[in-house]
């Protein structure tokens, strides 16, 4: 509820059922892989786990609403995502992602933005999440990762690169970012993709604007086996 609870019930009732069902164990990742962010996607088929998200929520929405003198319009959905996987070597972590549908033209600041939670500490960043990726876009084939500074905040950290074909995106990010692998030589960490969500830091439009994957607040774990 917008200015009210927000969705603290909900999360309340996952908590609640998660601690009494409990929740499926995490899904084995596969060993070390170089990717070719310059070469096909056929180089991923192998890679594990595979992160899923519904599909169909992108639907765009114009219906009488709830004692209201206007309709509710929603048109903000466009990448439908649908499937998400990690692989890392020494020194990169590499990241892919297929939509439903093609993927629309790498422009504006909302387009397949990654969030990556390094540390998988939520103290710290924008509601944990300490880079962003493709806020900043550079042609069809470059983009900017950016650190956390404040509030909906980013500093430029580094350029990286991105292919695009169809319905499906790979990028790479220097693995010398991710601060758990220099704590204790384990790679964990949280990340999120989100498409055409306003860039304005408010985490409730995660449920109602463009698509983000997983839903809400969730996010995906990566760690190995």
């Amino acid at each position: 509820m917008k200015g009210g609870h927000g969705d603290n019930y909900y999360y309340q009732m996952v908590a609640g059922i998660r601690k009494f069902k409990g929740v499926r164990p995490f899904q084995k990742s596969s060993k070390q892989k170089t990717i070719s962010t310059e070469s096909g996607f056929s180089q991923w088929k192998d890679v594990k786990p595979v992160f899923l998200d519904d599909i169909g929520d992108t639907a765009h929405r114009n219906s009488a609403g709830w004692c209201q003198p206007k309709p509710y319009i929603n048109i903000t959905g466009r990448n439908d995502f649908e499937e998400m996987k990690v692989a890392a070597d020494d020194k990169m972590i590499y990241f892919y992602v297929r939509t439903h549908k093609p993927i629309t033209k790498p422009e504006g600041q909302n387009w397949m933005n990654l969030l990556i939670n390094t540390d998988s500490n939520y103290a710290t960043g924008w509601e944990g999440y300490d880079y962003i990726v493709n806020r900043k876009i550079n042609g069809t084939t470059k983009s900017t990762l950016e650190k956390h500074v404040k509030n909906w905040e980013w500093q430029p950290v580094t350029n990286i690169r991105f292919r695009v074909s169809g319905n499906e995106m790979q990028l790479a990010i220097p693995r010398r970012l991710f601060k758990s692998d220099k704590k204790n030589g384990e790679l964990a960490f949280d990340f999120k993709w989100t498409d055409n969500v306003p860039g304005k830091g408010d985490i409730m439009d995660f449920i109602d604007k463009g698509d983000v994957a997983p839903n809400m607040r969730f996010a995906y774990r990566y760690q190995p086996n």
